[in-house]
């Protein structure tokens, strides 16, 4: 009877485990399909020739290089370009905390050995 509660509660440990790492793969897939849309607003708002921030261009180059080539490319000529907000998020949070200077580098431009 002993082993028997305990192979069930080592089957249970093991599901919580299995739930749990099928819970982060969803969660790491969402994350990536949250930010292929917003790749793909970005270029479709780059191709009909409207006004897209740098930010948002950026963004698109960091996440998928290929899609913004095309976007460029097959980008056409707009007489009347819809200006459009930001639509990435991840440059707001790092402009938010970068630092003024960089590390070990004064506001001269020469490097702080001494630091």
């Amino acid at each position: 009877m002993k082993i028997t509660n305990w192979n069930m509660h080592n089957d249970l440990k093991e599901m919580r485990r299995q739930l749990n790492d099928t819970k982060k793969q969803v969660e790491a897939e969402a994350e990536a399909m949250k930010i292929k849309k917003q790749c793909m607003v970005i270029a479709r708002r780059i191709m009909k020739g409207d006004k897209v921030p740098d930010a948002d261009h950026r963004f698109l180059f960091k996440n998928d290089p290929s899609l913004y080539t095309q976007a460029v490319t097959l980008k056409v000529k707009n007489d009347n370009p819809k200006k459009h907000k930001r639509l990435s998020e991840d440059e707001k949070q790092e402009e938010a905390g970068a630092p003024a200077a960089q590390d070990g580098v004064e506001e001269t431009g020469e490097l702080n050995i001494e630091a």
